[in-house]
C-alpha cells in the first residue's frame, strides 16, 4: 500500500496516528517510511495535532479480601480494629483502545504472602500517567478508589489527571437492562463470559498459590 492509500483507508480512524510506526508497518505489511508519510497526510487532512488525540485505556483490577474476626455470620458491622491487616492489589489488566496488546501484572507467590503490591502498582501508575481517558466497569465505585488507595499506600504521587468513563453508570443511566453486571452485559451483547470464580480462588491467591494468581490475572 502507498502512503496515500493508507491515509485514505484510515482517515476516519485518527487514533492510528498514536500507534507506533513499526507496529503499524507490520500490521499493514509495509515499511516505516511509508507509515511516516501516511501519518503526515492523515495529520494534515484531519487538522488535529497527534498530541491531542486521546489515549484511552481499558482497565480492570482484582484485590485481596480482608481477614476479619467476627462472632456471627449474619448482618455484621465489622469494626476496623477487628480486621487483620489491609487489603492489597492482586493484579491488574489493561489495554489501549484500538490496540491489540493486552497488558497486565500480578503478584508473585512471595509478594502475595508478604502483601507487597508495590511492583505491580508502579507498573499501573506508568500506564495511568499516559492515559487521557480510562474506561472500566464500576470504575468510580471500585477500581479507581482502590487504585488511588494503593498508590497512596505505596508512596506514589497521583498520576496525570484523566477522564473516567464508568460503564456501569452508563448502563444504569442510559439503558434499562435486566441486570447491569458485567457478565450479564456480555450475555446481552454476545460477548464471551467472565471466567468462573469462587471465594476459594481468592483464598488461594492470598496464600501464595501461583497457579491461582495466574488464573485471576
Amino acid at each position: 500500500m502507498t502512503a496515500e492509500q493508507i491515509a485514505y483507508k484510515y482517515k476516519d480512524k485518527p487514533y492510528f496516528l498514536r500507534m507506533g510506526a513499526g507496529k503499524l508497518a507490520k500490521r499493514l505489511h509495509t515499511d516505516k517510511q511509508t507509515v511516516y508519510k501516511a501519518k503526515e497526510i492523515l495529520s494534515e487532512d484531519i487538522k488535529v495535532p497527534t498530541k491531542w488525540i486521546p489515549r484511552i485505556l481499558l482497565l480492570d483490577t482484582e484485590t485481596a479480601p480482608v481477614e476479619a474476626y467476627v462472632f456471627s455470620l449474619w448482618k455484621q458491622n465489622i469494626a476496623w480494629d477487628h480486621t487483620n491487616g489491609h487489603w492489597f492489589m492482586l493484579c491488574w489488566s489493561a489495554k489501549w483502545l484500538y490496540e491489540a496488546e493486552i497488558m497486565g501484572e500480578r503478584l508473585t507467590a512471595e509478594e502475595a504472602l508478604s502483601e507487597d503490591d508495590s511492583r505491580i502498582m508502579n507498573g499501573l501508575w506508568k500506564l495511568l500517567d499516559e492515559a487521557d481517558i480510562v474506561i472500566a466497569h464500576n470504575a468510580l465505585g471500585a477500581d479507581i478508589p482502590w487504585i488511588n488507595t494503593r498508590f497512596l499506600m505505596n508512596g506514589l504521587r497521583p498520576p496525570r489527571p484523566y477522564k473516567i468513563i464508568d460503564t456501569l453508570q452508563v448502563a444504569r443511566k442510559k439503558f434499562g437492562f435486566m441486570s447491569n453486571k458485567l457478565d450479564a452485559l456480555c450475555e446481552y451483547f454476545g460477548l464471551p463470559h467472565k471466567l468462573d470464580t469462587d471465594f476459594e480462588l481468592w483464598r488461594k491467591c492470598v496464600h501464595g498459590d501461583d497457579e491461582a494468581l495466574a488464573y485471576i490475572l
